[in-house]
């Protein structure tokens, strides 16, 4: 299901193409001084939003890919924990100061959980990014304080030093690609965020400020037949 403000931005486009057409069909009735809210002004920011939506769009497909491919790799993690942690357990020269030891990091890694992605939204995608960096720290922490003990040698070939190893460069490849497919789609999404929302000269103001035009140029204002074309033509801020 697509997030709210996905959602949102979507109708405030198609909502801004509306309002265009709308004021197109009062001909030279609609002739304001402004002129960020001229026709003109107003179709060439159309035009520009309808560019960056669809950047944004290309930079959110092989985002979403690599942020499901790093979500199936991961979720083996913890699991794969507490097979590690209860082997440690159960080596012969394993001490009771060591496992604890062990068991501190092992809390880390249950504690720390990852951020919820949404993709609309560059200050999320950063949080999520660092809570899956932190999870990656703590169990490269874990793996590699398990390794420092030579005794350490379970019979299961996935519990052993050179599965554990392999893993962990896997869950580093993984995350290395979010990381370096997000930089395309926040650089986007930012831009959309200027183009959209900026202070008065971004879409949705750009669409108000021509709303309390229409109220104002034609006789009868807020309860002219003119304004009642443009009234139920809604937009909301993102900012």
């Amino acid at each position: 299901m697509a997030s709210t403000s996905e959602t949102g931005h979507a109708i405030n486009f198609e909502n801004f193409e509306d309002l265009i057409q709308v004021n197109t069909g009062f001909d030279m009735g609609y002739n304001p001084s402004n002129a960020l809210i001229t026709i003109e002004a107003m179709t060439i920011k159309f035009n520009a939003t309808d560019t960056i939506i669809e950047v944004v769009s290309i930079a959110k497909a092989p985002f979403t890919d690599a942020t499901n491919v790093r979500q199936k790799v991961f979720e083996a993690m913890k699991r794969l924990t507490t097979r590690v942690v209860n082997a440690f357990k159960t080596q012969e020269e394993t001490t009771d100061r060591q496992y604890k030891d062990a068991m501190t990091i092992v809390h880390k890694i249950r504690g720390e959980r990852a951020g919820k992605i949404n993709p609309e939204d560059p200050n999320t995608i950063s949080v999520s990014q660092q809570s899956y960096d932190n999870q990656y720290n703590h169990f490269r922490d874990f793996i590699n304080y398990i390794k420092s003990h030579s005794f350490y040698a379970p019979n299961e070939t996935a519990l052993q030093s050179a599965a554990l190893t392999a893993y962990l460069a896997s869950m580093r490849v993984v995350n290395k690609a979010v990381t370096t497919a997000a930089v395309p789609l926040n650089k986007a999404l930012k831009e959309r965020d200027k183009i959209m929302y900026a202070k008065k000269t971004g879409l949705v103001d750009v669409a108000i400020e021509s709303k309390d035009y229409v109220k104002s140029a034609f006789e009868g204002g807020s309860k002219s037949a003119e304004y009642a074309l443009v009234k139920g033509i809604n937009f909301k801020n993102f900012r």
